[in-house]
């Protein structure tokens, strides 16, 4: 499938070499505009199939048992030309340290620098989600049962590698749709079910072949 090629490619390497790529390989004659394009009409169908695996209707009828553990990382990456960065370092580690009177702090000082409404109203609603939720944010090792527990599974920072390689080398920037386009197509690759996904549904798009 051309469309599964081409953003394979694109997910490791820029739009113009995948262009350039696809163009030594085959006939066609495609521009790193194209392949933009078909990387946003693969996102976009990759996170419609998410929504529709998320549907109880596609979930089997063997019951579920409940673990005596769950645990669930996350993490996030921030991409360059973001402000504020330092603040958010901080603030990431108060959080760590399930400190609230320094993670108040640090939203302060974000608050007190936002520029635009928007941003003011980010900070009060990030305060307000924390607040609700401070309790289930507890660390491992300050939890009942857990004091052992000196670190979690370990797999986010390795699982971010693949996106932060792609999306955040040599100062790379994106565009919303784009870049959300680009993670989904990532996630699919290393969920293995990209190619599942655009399965059965024909993605047309026009493409020119070079003239002999």
């Amino acid at each position: 499938m051309l469309l599964y090629s081409v953003t394979k490619v694109a997910a490791s390497s820029v739009y113009r070499a995948a262009a350039e790529a696809v163009n030594t390989l085959t006939p066609l004659d495609i521009s790193h505009q194209t392949v933009g394009r078909m990387v946003r009409t693969v996102g976009d169908k990759y996170a419609q199939y998410e929504e529709s695996q998320a549907n109880p209707a596609f979930c089997g009828d063997e019951p579920l048992e409940k673990p005596k553990y769950l645990f669930i990382e996350g993490d996030g990456v921030l991409m360059k030309g973001q402000p504020k960065g330092s603040v958010v370092d901080r603030f990431h580690h108060k959080v760590w340290q399930h400190d609230l009177e320094g993670v108040h702090c640090c939203l302060d000082m974000l608050e007190g620098e936002s520029s635009t409404a928007e941003e003011e109203e980010n900070v009060r609603k990030l305060r307000a989600y924390l607040e609700r939720n401070w309790e289930c944010l507890t660390p491992l090792p300050l939890r009942e049962g857990l004091e052992e527990c000196r670190k979690g599974l370990g797999t986010c920072e390795s699982n971010h590698r693949t996106y932060t390689y792609r999306m955040k080398k040599q100062g790379r920037r994106w565009r919303y749709r784009g870049g959300l386009a680009m993670v989904k197509v990532i996630s699919g690759l290393k969920n293995a079910d990209l190619e599942q996904a655009l399965a059965g549904d024909l993605c047309v798009m026009p493409l020119k072949t070079r003239k002999e």
